[in-house]
C-alpha cells in the first residue's frame, strides 16, 4: 500500500507543495481563514464571483450569526446570487437587525456591484454536513425563481447531500 490514490502519484507543486485548491485570507493579525473551493463559483454575466467572499462581508453585520451564498441557474445571466442568512439572536450583545436591502447594500459597498446578491433568503439555520461543510443548495429548491431556470440535477440535490 502506497498511500496513493489509485496508484497516483501525488501531484505537488514545483517548490513541494500540495495544491488543495482551497481558497482563504489572512487576516490582520496574520490568521489564516479558509473561505471555500476555489473551484466553488457562481458564473454571473460571464463574471466568476466567489461565494465565500460574498459569505464573509455578510457575517461581517453584527446581526448575521452564519451565511452562505449559491448560484442559482438564470436564463439571462447564466447564474443569479442567493443569499442564505442566520440572524443572530435578537437577544445577543449587539442587538442589531437587518433587512435584505441592507445587506444587499452592505456587499455592494464592499464588492462590486456583480457580487451583490439578487436575493436574500432569511434561514433558521445553515445545513451543515458530517465534515462540516455548507450545503446551502439543500435549501435551493424552495426559494424563489422567479425568472430563473431550474434544471432537474438542482432539484435532486437534497437528496445527494450529506
Amino acid at each position: 500500500m502506497s498511500g496513493e490514490y489509485r496508484g497516483q502519484a501525488p501531484r505537488l507543486t514545483t517548490d513541494g507543495w500540495f495544491p488543495t485548491r482551497d481558497g482563504g485570507r489572512l487576516d490582520d493579525a496574520g490568521f489564516l481563514h479558509v473561505t471555500g473551493r476555489i473551484d466553488d463559483v457562481i458564473v454571473k454575466g460571464g463574471q466568476n464571483v466567489s461565494p465565500g467572499e460574498i459569505e464573509a462581508v455578510l457575517v461581517e453585520h453584527p446581526a448575521v450569526a452564519d451565511a452562505a451564498a449559491i448560484g442559482l441557474p438564470d436564463r439571462q445571466w447564466g447564474e443569479r446570487i442567493v443569499a442564505a442568512v442566520v440572524l443572530a439572536d435578537a437577544s445577543s450583545a449587539s442587538g442589531a437587525l437587518a433587512t435584505a436591502e441592507e445587506l444587499q447594500e452592505l456587499v455592494r459597498n464592499e464588492l462590486r456591484s456583480n457580487r451583490t446578491p439578487d436575493h436574500v433568503e432569511f434561514v433558521a439555520a445553515l445545513p451543515y454536513n458530517d465534515t462540516g461543510n455548507c450545503c446551502a443548495v439543500c435549501y435551493a429548491p424552495s426559494w424563489p425563481t422567479s425568472g430563473m431556470a431550474r434544471p432537474r440535477d438542482l432539484v435532486g440535490a437534497r437528496e445527494r447531500t450529506g
